[in-house]
């Protein structure tokens, strides 16, 4: 029988971790309440370009980025499944953020990996990270 590498351990624990929290966001139903606006706006807008343009002349808040994801994430739901690809995306950024704490350790040990380990569940139980599953609009932000 194989060894496990401790690097792959790391990796398999992340992506259980990752996985599980990425299929309960997806049960998230987006914030229409807030929302909303932003989602027509997005659906109006001829372009991208013109959504990050026209955010960028806001005195409220900018955040014109979020706009322009926004319009782009409309413009892919296919057949008006909204829903699916707003939480998708979501769902892959959490997945980017934990594989990518992941590949910043140097797990080279057994010790390493308990303590990759322990690194992952303080990552996943910070209050932090929890607002970002928390968010409910159609692009976390």
């Amino acid at each position: 029988m194989p060894q496990v590498s401790p690097r792959s351990a790391t990796y398999a624990l992340a992506a259980l971790f990752a996985l599980a929290l990425a299929c309960d966001l997806l049960w998230v139903p987006i914030q229409v309440s807030d929302s909303l606006d932003e989602i027509l706006k997005a659906q109006q807008s001829p372009s991208a370009w013109t959504s990050f343009t026209d955010a960028m002349g806001q005195n409220v808040y900018l955040r014109a980025l979020r706009i322009a994801q926004s319009k782009v994430l409309f413009d892919l739901s296919w057949g008006g499944h909204y829903w699916l690809v707003y939480r998708g995306f979501h769902a892959a950024l959490l997945i980017a953020a934990i594989v990518l704490f992941v590949r910043a350790l140097r797990v080279e040990t057994m010790v390493d990996f308990g303590a990759a380990a322990f690194a992952l569940v303080v990552l996943i139980g910070l209050h932090t990270f929890r607002g970002m599953l928390q968010e409910a609009f159609p692009i976390n932000h």
